[in-house]
């Protein structure tokens, strides 16, 4: 986030985007979310999850973006939806990582602010993938 989002968010907004780093946080997480982690000898390069039909993360460290990392676990959390029996999948993506689900077949809904901690809101683009698009592609 603090790396790749620069440039189209602020300062301000990604030091509330990134201020839930608690270990409780991520604790909960794994325990209601399918989730996915990419290593490279045993260094995390990216994660993904997922609950029911909807993309909840997707993140990649900056030193492995653009080498696949994210292609990967989008398509592992897509096959989970799809083996799942899920429809429609959603997700709500940053400015900056638009341009990469649009490429991978998802449509833009509409933009919506999200409020994070300490009441700041940034947009978020709220996307949609048919699982028709996925099996027939």
């Amino acid at each position: 986030m603090r790396t790749l989002c620069a440039a189209d968010y602020t300062d301000a907004e990604i030091r509330a985007w990134t201020a839930n780093q608690d270990p409780s946080v991520v604790e909960r997480s794994i325990q209601v979310e399918d989730m996915f982690v990419a290593t490279y000898q045993g260094v995390v390069s990216g994660f993904g999850s997922q609950v029911e039909s909807e993309i909840v993360a997707l993140y990649v460290d900056p030193r492995w973006a653009r080498y696949g990392v994210g292609h990967h676990i989008l398509a592992r959390l897509e096959a989970r939806i799809i083996e799942s029996g899920g429809s429609d999948i959603t997700l709500s993506s940053t400015l900056t990582a638009q341009k990469f689900y649009a490429s991978h077949g998802y449509r833009t809904m509409d933009r919506q602010r999200h409020v994070l901690t300490g009441g700041i809101s940034v947009v978020v683009v709220s996307m949609l993938k048919t699982v028709n698009a996925i099996t027939n592609s």
